[in-house]
C-alpha cells in the first residue's frame, strides 16, 4: 500500500492494475523480488512524469504566477500588452473592480482592462503577494493582495495603493487564461 503515500488517485487501489499483486508480496507486504522493486520504480516514476505531463499542475502554475507578476507590472505603467495576451475572449469572464462596480463577458472585460490601464503612467511599480493559489485540471487560481505604487491621474501624481485580489484562471488551448478578477482596495 505504499503506492497510495504517492497522492495518485489511480493508484489508491495499485492491486487492481497489478495482477496477482498478492504473489509478489512478502507476508510483511515488501515486495519479495529486487528485479521487481526495480520494475515497479521505473514504473512509478514514469507514471509520475507522464501525470505531469499531461495536466498542468502546481509547478505549471507557479511559472505561470512568475509571468503574471511581470504582466502586473505592465499594467501599472499603463501597457496593458502582456494582460491582453492571458485574458479570456471565452465565455464566462467576470470582473468586480475596485471601484465597486462589475462587468460579465469576456470583450466587455477585456475591454475594460485595455481601458483602465490607460489611467495609468510610466514609473510605477508593484509586488503580488501571494497569500494562497492552487491549480487544478482546467482551472487555477490566487488570492492575496496587489501593492502598488502607480502613477495616475492627469499630472501622473504617485500614489500608492494595496487592493485584496482574487483571480481565476481557465486552461484555453493549453495556456492559463484569466477568467475573473476581484479586487477591493484595502482601507
Amino acid at each position: 500500500q505504499t503506492f497510495v503515500f504517492l497522492d495518485m488517485p489511480v493508484m489508491q487501489q495499485p492491486e487492481a492494475y497489478i495482477g496477482s499483486v498478492g504473489e509478489l508480496l512478502d507476508d510483511k507486504g515488501a515486495v519479495k523480488s529486487s528485479e521487481t522493486a526495480d520494475f515497479l520504480e521505473k514504473f512509478m516514476g514514469a507514471l509520475e512524469n507522464w501525470i505531469n505531463t499531461v495536466r498542468p499542475g502546481t509547478s505549471a502554475f507557479d511559472a505561470f504566477m512568475k509571468e503574471r507578476e511581470k504582466i502586473a507590472a505592465d499594467y501599472v505603467n499603463g501597457d496593458a500588452t502582456s494582460l491582453k495576451a492571458i485574458v479570456t475572449h471565452s465565455e464566462p469572464a467576470t470582473f468586480f473592480s475596485p471601484r465597486g462596480d462589475h462587468l460579465e463577458g469576456a470583450e466587455a472585460v477585456a475591454g475594460r482592462y485595455e481601458r483602465d490601464a490607460a489611467s495609468f503612467h510610466k514609473g510605477g511599480s508593484t509586488d503580488l503577494e501571494v497569500l494562497q493559489s492552487s491549480a487544478s485540471g482546467d482551472l487555477a487560481f490566487w488570492s492575496g493582495l496587489q501593492h502598488a505604487k502607480a502613477r495616475m491621474g492627469k499630472n501622473g501624481d504617485a500614489t500608492d495603493m494595496t487592493l485584496r485580489v482574487t483571480e481565476v484562471f481557465r486552461l484555453e488551448d493549453g495556456a492559463f487564461r484569466l477568467v475573473h478578477r476581484h479586487a477591493d482596495p484595502v482601507h
